[in-house]
Protein backbone atom coordinates (compact mmCIF):
# COMPACT_ATOMS: atom_id res chain seq x y z
CA UNK A 1 0.00 0.00 0.00
CA UNK A 2 1.81 3.22 -0.87
CA UNK A 3 2.26 5.98 1.70
CA UNK A 4 0.11 8.86 1.75
CA UNK A 5 3.08 11.36 2.66
CA UNK A 6 2.21 14.07 0.21
CA UNK A 7 -1.22 12.60 0.12
CA UNK A 8 -4.20 15.42 1.32
CA UNK A 9 -5.22 12.95 4.12
CA UNK A 10 -1.45 13.09 5.43
CA UNK A 11 -1.79 17.42 5.12
CA UNK A 12 -4.84 16.75 7.50
CA UNK A 13 -3.23 14.90 9.98
CA UNK A 14 -0.46 16.94 9.72
CA UNK A 15 -2.97 20.08 10.29
CA UNK A 16 -4.41 18.24 13.17
CA UNK A 17 -1.34 18.07 15.63
CA UNK A 18 -0.02 21.60 14.99
CA UNK A 19 -3.36 22.59 16.03
CA UNK A 20 -3.06 20.70 19.43
CA UNK A 21 0.61 21.67 20.01
CA UNK A 22 -0.46 25.68 19.69
CA UNK A 23 -3.57 24.58 22.38
CA UNK A 24 -1.15 22.98 24.28
CA UNK A 25 1.77 25.96 24.45
CA UNK A 26 -1.53 28.48 24.58
CA UNK A 27 -2.84 26.72 28.10
CA UNK A 28 0.40 25.87 29.99
CA UNK A 29 1.48 29.83 29.43
CA UNK A 30 1.37 32.23 32.63
CA UNK A 31 -2.14 33.42 31.82
CA UNK A 32 -2.15 35.02 35.27
CA UNK A 33 -2.44 38.84 34.75
CA UNK A 34 -5.40 38.03 32.54
CA UNK A 35 -7.13 35.69 35.04
CA UNK A 36 -6.56 37.90 37.81
CA UNK A 37 -8.84 40.29 36.49
CA UNK A 38 -6.94 43.78 37.98
CA UNK A 39 -4.69 45.77 35.87
CA UNK A 40 -3.12 48.88 36.70
CA UNK A 41 -1.73 51.94 34.77
CA UNK A 42 0.77 53.15 33.34
CA UNK A 43 4.07 50.38 34.83
CA UNK A 44 6.49 52.79 35.42
CA UNK A 45 6.35 56.17 36.60
CA UNK A 46 9.01 58.39 36.49
CA UNK A 47 9.71 61.56 37.42
CA UNK A 48 12.99 63.86 37.41
CA UNK A 49 14.34 66.61 39.34
CA UNK A 50 12.68 66.07 42.64
CA UNK A 51 13.09 68.99 45.02
CA UNK A 52 14.06 68.10 48.05
CA UNK A 53 12.24 68.95 51.27
CA UNK A 54 9.30 69.60 49.46
CA UNK A 55 6.30 67.22 48.93
CA UNK A 56 5.67 67.24 45.44
CA UNK A 57 2.19 66.15 43.16
CA UNK A 58 4.27 62.96 41.18
CA UNK A 59 1.63 61.51 39.05
CA UNK A 60 -1.75 59.35 38.99
CA UNK A 61 -1.98 55.61 38.75
CA UNK A 62 -4.82 53.85 37.00
CA UNK A 63 -6.59 50.95 38.61
CA UNK A 64 -8.25 48.37 36.33
CA UNK A 65 -11.40 45.90 37.59
CA UNK A 66 -12.07 43.25 34.14
CA UNK A 67 -14.10 41.18 36.50
CA UNK A 68 -17.78 40.81 36.96
CA UNK A 69 -17.96 41.70 40.46
CA UNK A 70 -17.12 44.75 42.81
CA UNK A 71 -13.59 44.79 44.72
CA UNK A 72 -11.76 46.50 47.21
CA UNK A 73 -8.17 46.94 46.87
CA UNK A 74 -5.38 48.08 48.93
CA UNK A 75 -2.96 50.42 48.02
CA UNK A 76 0.66 50.40 49.57
CA UNK A 77 4.46 51.20 48.82
CA UNK A 78 6.87 48.82 48.92
CA UNK A 79 10.75 48.17 48.45
CA UNK A 80 11.35 46.83 44.81
CA UNK A 81 11.88 43.06 44.34
CA UNK A 82 14.35 44.34 41.58
CA UNK A 83 15.83 47.78 40.71
CA UNK A 84 16.02 49.19 37.04
CA UNK A 85 19.79 49.59 35.77
CA UNK A 86 21.21 52.83 36.96
CA UNK A 87 18.51 52.95 40.23
CA UNK A 88 19.17 52.21 43.57
CA UNK A 89 16.40 50.53 46.38
CA UNK A 90 14.42 53.76 48.11
CA UNK A 91 15.79 53.86 51.68
CA UNK A 92 12.34 54.51 52.73
CA UNK A 93 9.06 53.16 51.12
CA UNK A 94 7.07 56.73 53.36
CA UNK A 95 8.89 58.87 50.99
CA UNK A 96 5.91 57.93 48.58
CA UNK A 97 2.12 58.39 49.53
CA UNK A 98 -1.27 57.17 48.19
CA UNK A 99 -3.35 59.84 48.54
CA UNK A 100 -5.32 56.56 49.60
CA UNK A 101 -4.90 53.27 51.01
CA UNK A 102 -7.84 51.42 50.29
CA UNK A 103 -10.17 51.96 46.94
CA UNK A 104 -13.35 49.75 46.12
CA UNK A 105 -13.99 49.86 42.35
CA UNK A 106 -17.51 48.41 40.98
CA UNK A 107 -17.11 45.92 37.85
CA UNK A 108 -15.79 46.35 34.31
CA UNK A 109 -14.65 49.80 35.89
CA UNK A 110 -11.56 51.91 36.50
CA UNK A 111 -10.22 54.90 38.84
CA UNK A 112 -7.67 56.97 39.25
CA UNK A 113 -5.25 57.40 42.23
CA UNK A 114 -2.84 60.45 43.59
CA UNK A 115 0.54 59.48 44.43
CA UNK A 116 2.61 61.96 46.13
CA UNK A 117 6.40 62.00 46.94
CA UNK A 118 9.03 63.90 49.62
CA UNK A 119 12.46 63.10 49.85
CA UNK A 120 14.39 64.41 52.85
CA UNK A 121 16.39 66.91 52.34
CA UNK A 122 19.92 66.11 53.06
CA UNK A 123 23.26 65.55 51.00
CA UNK A 124 22.99 62.08 50.97
CA UNK A 125 19.72 62.16 49.04
CA UNK A 126 20.69 64.69 46.80
CA UNK A 127 21.31 64.24 42.89
CA UNK A 128 20.55 60.00 43.73
CA UNK A 129 18.06 57.72 41.37
CA UNK A 130 15.59 55.57 43.69
CA UNK A 131 13.37 53.14 42.96
CA UNK A 132 10.20 51.79 44.78
CA UNK A 133 6.81 50.01 44.03
CA UNK A 134 3.51 51.29 44.60
CA UNK A 135 1.81 47.60 44.83
CA UNK A 136 -2.14 47.28 44.59
CA UNK A 137 -3.50 44.31 46.25
CA UNK A 138 -6.66 42.11 46.99
CA UNK A 139 -6.82 39.84 49.82
CA UNK A 140 -8.99 36.91 50.04
CA UNK A 141 -9.09 34.78 53.14
CA UNK A 142 -6.22 36.72 54.96
CA UNK A 143 -3.74 35.96 51.78
CA UNK A 144 -3.24 38.25 49.02
CA UNK A 145 -5.46 36.67 46.02
CA UNK A 146 -4.32 39.34 43.24
CA UNK A 147 -1.43 41.66 43.09
CA UNK A 148 -0.21 43.96 40.59
CA UNK A 149 2.68 46.80 41.03
CA UNK A 150 3.75 50.42 39.67
CA UNK A 151 7.71 50.96 39.27
CA UNK A 152 7.99 54.59 40.57
CA UNK A 153 11.63 56.08 39.47
CA UNK A 154 12.88 58.95 41.20
CA UNK A 155 15.62 61.41 40.44
CA UNK A 156 16.36 63.93 43.49
CA UNK A 157 17.48 67.36 43.15
CA UNK A 158 20.62 68.97 44.45
CA UNK A 159 20.89 69.90 48.17
CA UNK A 160 19.45 72.76 49.06
CA UNK A 161 20.65 74.56 52.50
CA UNK A 162 18.15 76.99 52.35
CA UNK A 163 15.52 74.55 53.74
CA UNK A 164 15.42 73.11 57.06
CA UNK A 165 16.18 69.15 56.89
CA UNK A 166 13.05 67.71 57.65
CA UNK A 167 10.80 70.61 55.64
CA UNK A 168 6.94 70.23 56.31
CA UNK A 169 4.66 69.55 53.35
CA UNK A 170 4.34 72.62 50.65
CA UNK A 171 1.21 70.80 49.07
CA UNK A 172 -1.37 67.75 48.98
CA UNK A 173 -3.22 66.45 52.08
CA UNK A 174 -2.13 66.61 55.49
CA UNK A 175 0.59 63.99 57.36
CA UNK A 176 -1.55 61.56 58.71
CA UNK A 177 -0.78 61.71 62.67
CA UNK A 178 -2.42 58.44 64.91
CA UNK A 179 -4.57 59.63 67.69
CA UNK A 180 -3.49 59.11 70.84
CA UNK A 181 -4.78 56.39 72.63
CA UNK A 182 -7.34 56.75 75.38
CA UNK A 183 -7.15 55.03 78.48
CA UNK A 184 -9.39 51.84 78.49
CA UNK A 185 -10.12 49.56 81.28
CA UNK A 186 -7.82 46.03 80.42
CA UNK A 187 -10.59 43.62 78.66
CA UNK A 188 -11.15 40.39 79.40
CA UNK A 189 -9.50 37.68 77.92
CA UNK A 190 -11.25 36.57 74.53
CA UNK A 191 -11.80 32.74 73.98
CA UNK A 192 -9.32 31.22 71.48
CA UNK A 193 -10.52 31.34 68.13
CA UNK A 194 -11.18 27.71 66.31
CA UNK A 195 -8.55 26.90 64.20
CA UNK A 196 -9.74 27.67 60.45
CA UNK A 197 -9.73 25.35 57.73
CA UNK A 198 -6.59 26.84 55.51
CA UNK A 199 -8.41 28.05 51.87
CA UNK A 200 -8.96 25.49 49.26
CA UNK A 201 -6.52 25.59 46.24
CA UNK A 202 -8.06 25.99 42.97
CA UNK A 203 -8.73 23.70 40.32
CA UNK A 204 -5.24 23.13 37.98
CA UNK A 205 -7.15 23.41 34.80
CA UNK A 206 -4.32 24.05 32.77
CA UNK A 207 -2.52 21.21 34.19
CA UNK A 208 -5.45 19.26 33.48
CA UNK A 209 -5.87 20.35 30.06
CA UNK A 210 -2.05 20.10 29.42
CA UNK A 211 -2.09 16.40 30.13
CA UNK A 212 -5.23 16.04 27.98
CA UNK A 213 -3.59 17.74 25.03
CA UNK A 214 -0.33 16.07 25.29
CA UNK A 215 -2.22 12.73 25.10
CA UNK A 216 -4.31 13.71 22.27
CA UNK A 217 -0.77 14.52 20.63
CA UNK A 218 0.70 11.43 21.34
CA UNK A 219 -2.28 9.40 19.96
CA UNK A 220 -1.93 11.31 16.99
CA UNK A 221 1.48 10.89 16.23
CA UNK A 222 1.58 7.17 16.69
CA UNK A 223 -1.73 6.89 14.06
CA UNK A 224 0.31 8.79 11.66
CA UNK A 225 3.49 6.12 11.95
CA UNK A 226 0.87 3.33 11.92
CA UNK A 227 -0.69 4.58 9.06
CA UNK A 228 2.86 5.38 7.12
CA UNK A 229 4.04 1.98 7.90
CA UNK A 230 1.49 0.59 5.66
Amino acid sequence: MPLLYDGKEYQMWRRLLLFFVVVLIIWCLPLQALAQGLAVSPGILKGENIPLGERVSFSEIVIMNTTDTDHLYSISVQKPVTTKEGYEEIPDPQWIKPAISEIEIPAQSRDSVQIWVRIPNNEANASKNYEGWVVVSEKAGGAVAVAAAVRILLSSSEYNPALPEEAPPTEGPPEEKPPAPAPAPTPPTPAPAPPQAPPAKPFPWPLVSGIIAAVVIIGTGIALLARRRR
